[in-house]
């Protein structure tokens, strides 16, 4: 998935997510919404109906 920002041509900044764009008012707020969005796809996760990780402890 391509993650970009740049400004927008009416002022303002657009976050475009793959083919999605997302207007923000600042650069800033944009910056922080792209660092949040970059944590949750980077963030461990399993899908719906994948199997659950097994826990394995190690011995002392």
């Amino acid at each position: 998935m391509q993650l970009r920002m740049h400004p927008s041509t009416k002022g303002g900044w657009i976050v475009q997510v793959g083919a999605y764009r997302i207007s923000f008012h600042t650069e800033r707020e944009g910056r922080e919404y792209l660092r949040k969005l970059r944590e949750r796809i980077e963030a461990p996760h399993a899908l719906p109906g994948s199997p659950k990780p097994r826990i394995i402890r190690q011995a002392r």
